[in-house]
């Protein structure tokens, strides 16, 4: 496989699904507040419900955990996205096994051959993308450029620059490795079922 397929190509289909993320992030922010509605309306004496009046500090916690949980399933749906997208990978993995891989020889094989490349395409890209929320004026964020730095900002506010690319870069990376058995699994199905 070439450098190109191998290295470029991932990360500009990150660049490319990330120009969304402001979207996907809200879908992750929104799944956190149902929940803990939910969860604070069934279980009381579990989960209460915040107020930013009366329990200003279990607001700030309530806020974080937001900002958290949008982070999170943003870069979850944002990875999943790019490895179904990533067709050179689909290809190389079917051309290697005709489809025909268990789940442990499918991610022995991807991960033997891939594993650099996706900790370059879904680690060290999001490096730029959050640390930038931090430097640019908050006039550039809200001309637009919040699009595109909306992970940071949401971030920053609650861990500061270095925690959040900390935690951004964590975040990429753990749930690029838990989409790699999902997409493997669709890879599989769409060969075997002659979808492709």
């Amino acid at each position: 496989m070439s450098i190109k397929h191998k290295y470029v190509e991932p990360v500009l289909i990150f660049l490319a699904v990330y120009l969304f993320h402001y979207v996907i992030c809200q879908c992750g922010e929104m799944l956190f507040i149902y929940s803990y509605t939910y969860i604070s309306e069934t279980v009381p004496s579990l989960v209460k419900t915040v107020n930013p009046i009366s329990t200003p500090n279990e607001y700030e916690i309530y806020l974080k955990g937001i900002a958290t949980a949008g982070a999170f399933v943003g870069l979850f749906i944002t990875n999943y996205v790019c490895l179904r997208l990533d067709n050179a990978k689909f290809e190389h993995v079917i051309t290697k096994t005709d489809g025909q891989y268990t789940m442990t020889d499918g991610l022995k094989l991807y991960f033997g051959e891939f594993l650099i490349s996706d900790v370059i395409a879904s680690s060290l890209t999001v490096f730029p993308l959050v640390l930038g929320a931090y430097f640019i004026p908050e006039k550039l964020l809200d001309k637009g450029l919040i699009f595109l730095f909306r992970l940071g900002v949401s971030l920053i506010e609650f861990y500061g620059p270095v925690g959040s690319v900390v935690i951004a870069i964590v975040f990429s990376l753990l749930t690029r490795l838990l989409c790699v058995p999902l997409a493997l699994k669709t890879w599989r199905a769409l060969w075997l079922s002659g979808s492709v």
